[in-house]
């Protein structure tokens, strides 16, 4: 079992009538940094394949190929960037005791949510209108 795992198992088994106890919020704090360390370590593995990269293109195929990496990467990049900035966010939501409670309606977002996506800031409501929303502004273009 990896470390994150261990940890939301122990967040599942902390038994608590209390929704977010402060024993349950430093557990996931815990995840968080862990998650977020992850990410750097991502972020400097990338930062070293390109620099170890190769510039030089010997033909067109090795170049579509190269760009087609580098699209890839990009993506990825702005995945994580997107993740490190939920996760940074949860942090602040811990400081304003908010963390777990949906940033729209203010209702709970549920343990089961949270175990899933510990950086979540929806409950599942007010995700699927987003979603529903999010669809159809891109249907109108």
């Amino acid at each position: 079992m990896t470390y994150k795992k261990a940890l939301l198992q122990e967040i599942k088994s902390l038994n608590s009538d209390e929704y977010m106890s402060q024993e349950q919020i430093e557990s996931f704090r815990t995840f968080l940094r862990a998650e977020l360390a992850e990410i750097n370590g991502i972020e400097l593995n990338a930062i070293k394949e390109l620099g170890d990269e190769e510039t030089k293109c010997a033909d067109e195929i090795t170049l579509a190929s190269n760009n087609a990496d580098r699209a890839i990467r990009t993506i990825r990049a702005s995945d994580l960037a997107n993740k490190k900035k939920q996760i940074n966010n949860a942090f602040i939501a811990m400081r304003n005791d908010e963390f777990g409670y949906c940033q729209k309606c203010g209702a709970e977002i549920g343990m089961e949510r949270m175990l899933i996506n510990p950086a979540t800031t929806l409950d599942a409501d007010c995700a699927t209108l987003e979603e529903i929303k999010e669809k159809q502004r891109f249907n109108k273009r």
